[in-house]
């Protein structure tokens, strides 16, 4: 009883300071909040925004999910995989992906679906490359006579070579790249992926509509893929972090 006192005690004595200004709203806020608040603070103008892009789109989606019957609304967590899997280097393979959800909708309705999310990542990619080729590890790459062989050869079809590589299975991580430091344009950039990725999303959720495996298929594929590169990744953060140790203690 006397515990409860005290507390209601020290609370009150808190909402007067507060009214009086003698303490700031950041008190009570929780620690994770003001840390996210200050790491975001520190971030380079372009990165905040890409952070609230992503932040944006991701309260779009919710809505549009909402918005849809519900026989619909597992099409919202096919759009987020499609944008995880496809951003940067993806950690996650999209193809049995599309396939399990060809067993459940349209193959036309997930083409069209992937496609849109794949559009709206691959504008966020672009701009992050746009940024990261000006950083010295690139221009060092950039530098290098294998490279400059390869941008000049993908000058002369830039627009065949994109759509070959989101139609295919290729790796398309160093087209990307090749698309930026060659400046092509962003607009036709997003149409080569609409063209290339189409086809391809459609023929995999068409070929999941007619071979009807379970669902357990599709998901172990992907659990796999993902566990192996988040272990390579801790892994290799890990590695980094003992050679600069190692680095610093022999100064």
């Amino acid at each position: 009883m006397t515990t409860t006192i005290q507390t209601r005690c020290a609370v009150s004595d808190r909402a007067l300071a507060l009214e009086a200004g003698h303490l700031s709203v950041e008190k009570f806020q929780p620690r994770w909040l003001s840390c996210l608040k200050n790491t975001i603070s520190q971030l380079d103008k372009k990165w905040r925004v890409l952070i609230l892009a992503v932040l944006g789109f991701a309260a779009m989606e919710l809505l549009l999910v909402s918005l849809l019957p519900s026989p619909y609304r597992g099409l919202g967590v096919f759009v987020l995989y499609s944008v995880i899997a496809n951003f940067i280097i993806p950690p996650m393979p999209h193809e049995p992906a599309i396939m399990l959800y060809g067993t459940l909708y349209a193959p036309w309705l997930v083409a069209l679906v992937g496609c849109l999310a794949v559009g709206w990542i691959e504008f966020i990619n672009y701009l992050v490359l746009k940024w990261a080729v000006a950083l010295k590890p690139f221009r060092r790459m950039r530098d290098k006579r294998i490279y400059q062989k390869a941008e000049t050869q993908f000058k002369k079809m830039p627009f065949a070579a994109l759509v070959f590589a989101w139609l295919t299975p290729v790796p398309v991580a160093p087209f990307r790249v090749l698309a930026v430091t060659s400046g092509y344009s962003i607009g036709k950039y997003l149409v080569t992926c609409f063209l290339g990725r189409a086809p391809r999303y459609y023929v995999l959720a068409a070929a999941g509509a007619i071979v009807q495996l379970p669902v357990w298929v599709y998901v172990i594929p992907i659990v796999i893929v993902s566990t192996t590169a988040l272990i390579r990744k801790i892994r290799n953060k890990k590695a980094q972090g003992s050679h600069v140790a190692i680095s610093e203690g022999s100064l």
